[in-house]
């Protein structure tokens, strides 16, 4: 076989596989599977486009005449029932990590003003000479909170 040959043929190849995994996946949408039944008329050409008409009912069931109607369905298309609302599914949010203060150096240490009760945070240079408070702004010489 020349090259033109074993071109073409490769062609007819991926365009056979595009239009049996086309076919199935319009063969699963009706099932629920649109993604399986393109994998399995890709995959397996025309015996994957029966399979694929085998492949489970992953629609929602009416809950009076049993039907089965698309998830997006607010009533049945069979017997005219008000299908129930589905929840939006959640959205993962990954947890915030708490906000903190580094100081390279320096240690931040709690104290209490000693004007309005507010915890204040003081280095080292703070403690010796004083601070304002956070709060107010009234500025005081602290001394070192308990700790808990």
């Amino acid at each position: 076989m020349d090259e033109v040959g074993t071109i073409i043929l490769i062609v007819g190849a991926l365009v056979g596989v595009l239009v049996f995994a086309f076919i199935g996946r319009l063969i699963g949408q009706k099932r629920g599977q649109s993604e399986g039944g393109a994998v399995m008329g890709a995959l397996l050409g025309p015996v994957g486009l029966v399979g694929a008409a085998f492949l489970p009912d992953k629609r929602r069931q009416c809950s009076a005449c049993k039907g089965r109607v698309p998830d997006d369905a607010r009533k049945c298309m069979h017997c005219g029932e008000d299908m129930p609302v589905q929840p939006m599914p959640a959205v993962y949010q990954a947890p915030v990590a708490p906000a903190f203060e580094v100081t390279v150096g320096t240690w931040k240490n709690p104290v209490k003003c000693p004007t309005c009760g507010w915890t204040n945070t003081a280095d080292e240079d703070e403690m010796a000479h004083g601070l304002k408070c956070e709060k107010y702004g009234v500025g005081f010489v602290p001394k070192p909170s308990k700790r808990k």
